[in-house]
């Protein structure tokens, strides 16, 4: 289905940037307290959580996936040069909810299947790499005790991990505007699944740009 959302055009770290300061100082002080709240909520929410059996991965899809929706398109209406209200953080929490925690859901299980897949993958190939060298008669016991196994496994398992990472950036990237897609009124994606291809629509050009993007934003916030 095709998104009714202005397409992205060329994408830029310095344009995204000089529209995120222009927003941040014409809506300084509703920007602050709505990032204020859904902090407190997700710091509270999420240290209870932990304490369940997959009470993060829960909380993430039924609670925190919903709010951080709430933050985007309240950001997003803020640099159309909207005056969205404080209650735009709680958007989600509507006729919407159980397609954006179907969205939540689908996005947490990909970015997990992308990071631990390639790491499963490398894991094995270094095991089986070692395991043929030592059928082979190419790998002693005296060199599997100096330490060559562990390395090449764990060498193997580090470049998949490294492989996932990368892939679950891109995967964000491409699905960032999904909740967007499916809170905009504008826009004809109305169900998970429409959600989802329009955000992966819209970011077909840009992607690299906006992984970067993510990346740098998540050095910013933990540094």
């Amino acid at each position: 289905m095709t998104s009714k959302l202005p397409p992205l055009g060329t994408f830029s770290i310095d344009g995204a940037f000089t529209v995120g300061w222009q927003t941040l100082c014409s809506r300084y002080g509703p920007l602050v307290g709505v990032t204020t709240v859904f902090l407190l909520i997700q710091t509270v929410g999420g240290t209870i959580a932990a304490n369940i059996p997959l009470g993060g991965l829960l909380f993430n899809i039924f609670l925190g996936g919903p709010l951080a929706a709430g933050v985007l398109w309240w950001t997003v209406l803020a640099a159309r040069g909207e005056e969205p209200p404080f209650g735009t953080l709680f958007a989600a929490f509507s006729s919407v909810y159980w397609r954006m925690a179907g969205i939540a859901a689908i996005i947490a299980v990909a970015m997990w299947a992308a990071f631990l897949i390639p790491a499963f993958i490398g894991g094995l190939i270094g095991g089986l790499s070692v395991a043929a060298l030592a059928a082979s008669g190419g790998l002693g016991i005296e060199q599997t005790a100096q330490g060559i196994v562990v390395p090449a496994i764990g060498g193997a398992i580090f470049l998949g991990i490294g492989l996932g990472a990368l892939v679950t950036l891109s995967l964000i990237a491409r699905l960032l505007f999904a909740s967007v897609c499916l809170l905009d009124p504008s826009n004809e994606a109305n169900g998970v699944g429409s959600s989802i291809a329009a955000s992966w629509d819209m970011t077909r050009n840009n992607w690299l740009g906006l992984m970067a993007m993510v990346l740098l934003a998540g050095v910013l916030m933990t540094g």
